[in-house]
């Protein structure tokens, strides 16, 4: 459970079946841009989960990478049925969001991939520790 604030209304591993219809906030790190001819979504990722967002204007994304800090505004979707991924607890849901706003934007370019922090030489990764304790396994 969160608290609360003015960033988020919900973590993004708590967002359900029962906010759908529902206009939220979450907050996180962009884990990854996709786009689906046209359709822009991010996985927005923070300590309890990772969420879908899709984003109706490329404009919303100017200036946004992955590992940016980013809080989200919008209306809670249940996703397609052929859309709906078994493999994270909000896989039946999306957020269309309203609004996107940077809140810690990143370097041009990461000294590792998070996903792969643990095959990166142990020196980079105590460098960069606060990046390497992104990684779930770490």
């Amino acid at each position: 459970m969160v608290i609360e604030n003015m960033y988020r209304s919900h973590a993004c591993g708590e967002v359900g079946e029962g906010d759908i219809g529902r206009t939220i906030r979450v907050a996180g790190w962009v884990e990854n841009i996709r786009d689906h001819g046209g359709i822009r979504f991010i996985d927005l990722r923070d300590q309890y989960g990772t969420v879908q967002v899709v984003i109706p204007d490329d404009s919303m994304l100017d200036g946004v990478r992955k590992e940016t800090v980013v809080t989200v505004e919008g209306a809670v979707l249940r996703r397609d049925e052929n859309t709906i991924n078994p493999k994270i607890s909000t896989g039946t849901v999306e957020i269309k969001a309203a609004r996107l706003e940077i809140l810690g934007k990143v370097m041009e370019n990461l000294p590792f991939e998070i996903a792969t922090s643990t095959e990166t030489k142990e020196e980079v990764r105590l460098k960069y520790r606060y990046l390497d304790l992104r990684n779930k396994k770490v």
